[in-house]
């Protein structure tokens, strides 16, 4: 029978497949015509006109041995016989299961390299022939002709009836089978060419798409398309910033250039039991160094309180003994002033007694309590005013008097702190009492004044600290609980107000002060790491989760009216920010990137177990588990492999 070269070339047989059939069918010895040099072609030329091959100076191929022209004898057709049924049996189990094999393993090496570099990237064979040469080397060909006889007049016909097994027996018999056994390979192979030409198709569409897509170098999602640094590659700067934080932290690839392709992968991969570990452990080891980076800076602000409590009690211990400090230091120096006759010049109180007039009640002249009232039995037990027909008049009295009513006056104000009218009364009172002695005393009572005013700046001016200093009305109780002092200062207090609690800290209070300002820093950056960690969740090592959403809204906050810079220095406030973004980097995904439901895996494993696969595919059970065996360890090498370069393509970069 003639063999229909252009009938196989259509079914999808490659030049050498058909090469291999004519030199079987004829006995010849194709290897050696082709180490002489000749092309699959050129074999298929001459051995379908039934020519001898030749070539200038190369000697014609030695033909296969003839067999005996009296026909093969008993013996011979009982060898044959096993050979032609190992042919089938392995064409359909081993041969068919390598095949299979083979082509999805290329079409995975096709995969990946498009992925990486679709521009470049050429295939080392077709999807097809990746199919068929895994087919063949697990496909046993009969070496005697007998045995090919046998499946040429035997099977053939007999496979001819056959109905047409399950498409997945793409891969089918090879050589000998093939050229013998035509029907049985149409049978097998035709759903697997189809197949094999399809995907070919589509990687090569693929191929296409990606060329262009990465035509010009398509940047990292995130970069800008401008020139300088709005155009710093993103990927390259989250990589940066993750390793210059204080505690380096190791971004993988995913989290580092964003795409949502190798989030998605990263993000499935690491609910695997087996081969997800190496995730899941990087994803602890990236939750414990956010942690740590605050620990870290901590560590080098140089706090030592643990706790609110503490930080408070450093605070306040800093801000009594320095106010106390710089409270006696003025009163020695009005006592040098005095005791100089310094303060002995007479001062009219005209101004004094017209507030007074203009402010009190004539009813209620001495408001009980009130800085008013104080203010007008002061003046009058000092001599500097006197009542006339209820009319109080005022009298020139010493300037060492007029301090002693101011500092009544003062006493007042402090007795109420929470009357807005008594504070804003003797406040008016002592500002008209400093103008109407301005100039006045010789230079020991100047220099006594100036340290007065001094003080006031620094401990009665700023509400926050004149707060901290203030007890509670009849008790020695604190007014600003030592727990509280930092919520009161940092927390709610305004840029300003810090400010001032800063100066007051650093000049007035000394290397206690400086160390009072150390600990509301680290008490600030405890604060933001609290925040971060304040859930109940826990990691498999039982560390606390981190949260990105609670970390932002808490650097917000300090960040809105610039009290993160001035609390912590401008590279400390960068370093939280630093954290802060890469913890959204570490910690979030792009909308739709992980699967929650896993809906779709879990009917599949169901389906896969229950062998229902089997049926689907027209396979049996034990032919579908050694086919699952086997495929699922060329899976699980190539998800080995990615991993291990998410993991570390970062670090590379």
């Amino acid at each position: 029978m003639a063999f229909d070269i252009e009938g196989a070339r259509k079914a999808g047989y490659s030049d050498a497949e058909i090469a291999s059939a004519l030199a079987s069918k004829h006995r010849f010895d194709i290897d050696a015509a082709k180490k002489a040099g000749y092309a699959d072609s050129e074999i298929i030329a001459k051995l379908a006109s039934r020519d001898v091959l030749s070539h200038p100076g190369v000697p014609a191929p030695a033909a296969a041995p003839q067999e005996d022209q009296g026909g093969p004898g008993v013996l011979d057709r009982a060898a044959g016989i096993p050979e032609a049924l190992a042919t089938v049996v392995t064409g359909a189990t081993t041969g068919t299961i390598a095949g299979a094999l083979g082509g999805l393993n290329q079409m995975g090496k096709d995969i990946v390299g498009l992925a990486r570099d679709g521009r470049a990237y050429q295939p080392e064979q077709s999807v097809g022939d990746a199919a068929s040469n895994a087919a063949r080397a697990l496909t046993y060909e009969p070496r005697s002709q007998t045995g090919r006889d046998i499946l040429q007049n035997v099977v053939a016909p007999v496979a001819e009836n056959l109905i047409p097994i399950a498409p997945i027996a793409a891969a089918g018999p090879a050589g000998a089978i093939r050229s013998a056994a035509e029907p049985i390979k149409d049978a097998a192979m035709s759903g697997a060419v189809g197949a094999a030409k399809a995907a070919d198709r589509v990687l090569a569409r693929a191929a296409e798409t990606a060329r262009e897509y990465t035509q010009g170098g398509k940047p990292t999602a995130g970069t800008m398309g401008s020139v300088g640094a709005a155009g710093t590659e993103k990927a390259a700067e989250r990589i940066a910033t993750a390793q210059a934080l204080p505690e380096p932290i190791s971004l993988t690839k995913g989290q580092a250039d964003r795409s949502f392709e190798q989030q998605r992968f990263e993000a499935e991969t690491a609910k695997d039991p087996r081969l997800g570990a190496p995730l899941r452990e990087r994803s602890m080891q990236q939750n414990r160094q956010l942690a740590a980076n605050f620990e870290a800076m901590i560590d080098g602000s140089g706090a030592q309180a643990t706790n609110l409590i503490e930080t408070g009690r450093t605070v306040d211990k800093a801000l009594v003994q320095a106010a106390a400090k710089r409270k006696s230091e003025y009163r020695a120096k009005y006592k040098e002033a005095e005791k100089a006759g310094q303060m002995e010049d007479p001062v009219s109180t005209a101004p004094v007694v017209q507030f007074l007039e203009e402010n009190a009640s004539s009813n209620a002249p001495e408001l009980a309590g009130g800085t008013l009232g104080i203010a007008q039995r002061e003046l009058l037990r000092l001599g500097g005013a006197e009542m006339v027909d209820g009319k109080l008049v005022p009298r020139e009295m010493p300037l060492r008097n007029v301090e002693l009513l101011r500092r009544q006056i003062g006493n007042a104000m402090d007795a109420a702190p929470d009357n807005a009218t008594n504070t804003r009364m003797g406040a008016k009172l002592k500002e008209l009492i400093d103008t109407n002695t301005e100039g006045l005393g010789g230079d020991l009572y100047k220099e006594a004044r100036s340290a007065r005013r001094r003080y006031a700046q620094l401990f009665e001016d700023n509400a926050i600290v004149s707060n901290l200093l203030k007890t509670r009305r009849g008790t020695a109780d604190r007014q600003v609980a030592l727990e509280d002092v930092f919520r009161k200062t940092i927390l709610n207090g305004d840029r300003e107000s810090i400010g001032k609690l800063r100066r007051t800290l650093q000049v007035a209070g000394g290397e206690q002060g400086a160390q009072a300002w150390k600990e509301l820093q680290g008490a600030t950056l405890r604060h933001l790491l609290d925040e971060a960690t304040k859930g109940v969740g826990s990691d498999a090592a039982g560390n606390p989760m981190f949260s990105a959403a609670k970390l932002n809204n808490a650097v917000r906050a300090l960040d809105a009216d610039g009290r993160l810079d001035f609390v912590l220095s401008k590279k400390g406030a960068q370093t939280v920010r630093d954290i802060n973004e890469i913890a959204k980097v570490v910690l979030t995904t792009p909308p739709g990137t992980i699967n929650h439901s896993n809906t779709a895996s879990v009917i599949l494993a169901a389906l896969t177990e229950a062998g229902v696969s089997g049926s689907l595919v027209g396979l049996p059970v034990p032919v579908l588990t050694g086919m699952k065996i086997l495929s699922q360890q060329v899976k699980d090498a190539k998800v080995r492999k990615r991993v291990t370069e998410a993991l570390r393509e970062a670090e590379q970069k």
